[in-house]
């Protein structure tokens, strides 16, 4: 199988999984993924996944 990306080969065991991209292609596009949120912990409701700057600029309760 070849990568759709830098047509590296990769194994066929990779493929069937679904995947179409070799692991250092899919390690990228998943760092580039991961750039784009974070989890954050909320008081009393447990962990909750942030998209939005904003959002997350207006989390903190404390008055400065």
């Amino acid at each position: 199988m070849q990568c759709t990306k830098c047509d590296n080969q990769f194994s066929v065991d990779r493929a069937m999984l679904g995947y179409t991209t070799c692991l250092d292609c899919g390690d990228q596009d998943a760092t580039e993924a991961r750039l784009g949120w974070t989890i954050v912990p909320l008081p009393k409701q447990g962990y909750t996944r942030i998209t939005n700057v904003e959002e997350l600029k207006h989390l903190n309760q404390k008055v400065r």
